[in-house]
């Protein structure tokens, strides 16, 4: 089990997990957080949706809930890393790589995280593949027309909220 919120390992403490939620692909390679993990221990996060605020012009936030057309699960590219407490006890974190937005999310948001390709998957987690060049190739926006999206709740923003109408669409 993974926690979200990294804590490399070489951590003095465990208050970086709550900053350490997305690691940008363009900058993968040149962050001492991240350099190693892409190399060493990819993982796949499945998802059947995630969530993005779209701002407006007077600053209103809405949120979306952004799928796939088919509504299938897709794989969200991470990392993980193991770190150790002051108790000795091992704590399992990761983190959900982001790029680009590609033309469907643009409307919506900056980023967008990064889903894998379905063949491009196994390659990912790997582990004898170990070029950082290929690594990074397979960090792109996902195909624009394979995805839609619909207005949810704003109680979405509050944690306490974990139920199944949170992500039920607006009518």
């Amino acid at each position: 089990m993974l926690q979200w919120g990294l804590i490399p390992s070489f951590s003095a403490d465990d208050k970086l997990a709550s900053k350490i939620i997305n690691a940008r692909s363009e900058t993968i390679t040149l962050k001492r957080s991240f350099r190693q993990l892409l190399v060493r221990k990819r993982v796949i996060i499945p998802a059947d949706g995630f969530i993005e605020w779209r701002t407006d012009e007077e600053k209103k936030k809405t949120p979306l809930r952004i799928l796939m057309r088919d509504e299938r699960i897709f794989s969200l590219a991470g990392l993980y890393d193991t770190w150790e407490n002051e108790n000795g006890e091992k704590v399992s974190t990761c983190t959900i790589i982001t790029t680009t937005p590609n033309e469907f999310v643009k409307s919506i948001h900056d980023r967008m995280p990064v889903i894998l390709h379905p063949d491009k998957e196994l390659d990912w987690l790997d582990r004898d593949i170990t070029d950082q060049s290929y690594l990074t190739s397979l960090l792109v926006p996902y195909d624009a027309n394979e995805m839609k999206s619909y207005q949810i709740s704003n109680m979405i923003g509050n944690v306490k909220n974990d139920h199944a109408e949170c992500i039920a669409p607006l009518l």
